[in-house]
């Protein structure tokens, strides 16, 4: 007799749990290579995309797309999330070849 109770509590607990929502994952949208504002000028620089990254190449984009500054941000990069449309954010792989030009 005293099974019942604990019967019915984990029958009650299946069915419960098997009415919860399930978890759906679904793609990441990635940036386009040039997104949002174009104040620091990123269009005037996606030729460089697919480039391999160097101080020099920087400079030069920097000074194509007229941004006020660049950041350059790798794969594991911590980036702060200030918005600034006059900063052009270049973006590399892991093997350091330029992803996005975006104004941010």
């Amino acid at each position: 007799m005293k099974r019942a109770p604990l019967i019915a509590s984990v029958v009650t607990a299946a069915l419960l749990s098997a009415c919860t929502a399930q978890n759906q994952y679904r793609p990441v949208k990635q940036p386009s290579p040039v997104a949002g504002s174009d104040r620091c000028g990123a269009s005037r620089v996606v030729t460089y995309i697919g480039q391999p990254r160097s101080d020099a190449l920087i400079d030069q984009i920097k000074v194509a797309s007229g941004a006020q500054t660049v950041r350059v941000l790798g794969p594991n990069d911590a980036m702060t999330m200030d918005f600034r449309e006059d900063r052009l954010t270049i973006t590399t792989d892991a093997q350091g070849l330029i992803e996005t030009l975006r104004c941010v």
